[in-house]
């Protein structure tokens, strides 16, 4: 468990299936590695995310960006890909596709949280 407080904290997560707070303010959750985010139950979780305050910095994960295509499927012709799975328990899975090749190679759980915007990330 990384835990933030108030103010405004960076949270990065790990190898295995990390669950991340960021307490009270702005906070930004890093991701290093897609590797680390993981799949299914070995997913990193993000437990008190905030839109319009919180961010999520998938930044490092590939050398030029992501492209955000909601909720929409991958597509192997677009490059590196990031969607969205909106859970029927109201919660969002970010699914990772790294390489392009239009699989996912990482996801992370945005705990209670719907309706994520290409605004809620930095790509």
């Amino acid at each position: 468990m990384l835990r933030g407080d108030a103010g405004q904290d960076l949270l990065i997560g790990g190898p295995g299936a990390d669950h991340l707070t960021g307490g009270a303010d702005a906070d930004t959750f890093a991701f290093a590695s897609v590797a680390e985010a993981g799949i299914g139950a070995q997913r990193d979780q993000i437990l008190d995310f905030e839109q319009g305050l919180d961010v999520i910095n998938l930044a490092a994960l590939v050398p030029s960006s992501f492209t955000f295509c909601g909720t929409s499927s991958f597509s192997a012709a677009r490059g590196p890909e990031l969607r969205l799975f909106e859970t029927p328990s109201g919660s969002t899975i970010v699914q990772l596709d790294r390489d392009g090749d239009g699989t996912i190679d990482g996801e992370i759980r945005v705990a209670a949280v719907t309706g994520l915007t290409a605004g809620d990330f930095v790509l």
